[in-house]
């Protein structure tokens, strides 16, 4: 793909700042591809209440909890733990 927005940007990189940039775009694609595939709550309350009722009722780990995804800013489960 050629950089036709900003030509003279592109002419001024290294490769190892494009390969960087490179690098950098993907993670951000994959990340956001990763968002894609979970379900989405609008709030903490609504995504604490799914965890509630599938600790109650689906027999599901008690170690699932909720966390405000960075891409789409809506709020998502998970079982790992947390990095804080």
């Amino acid at each position: 793909m050629k950089a036709r927005a900003f030509p003279n940007v592109a002419k001024q990189l290294t490769p190892e700042q494009r390969a960087e940039i490179a690098a950098q775009a993907m993670e951000a694609a994959k990340m956001a591809a990763m968002c894609l595939t979970k379900r989405a709550y609008p709030t903490k309350a609504k995504a604490a209440k799914q965890v509630s009722r599938r600790i109650g009722k689906l027999n599901t780990p008690s170690a699932l909890r909720v966390y405000q995804c960075p891409h789409c800013d809506m709020w998502h489960l998970t079982k790992r733990v947390s990095k804080q």
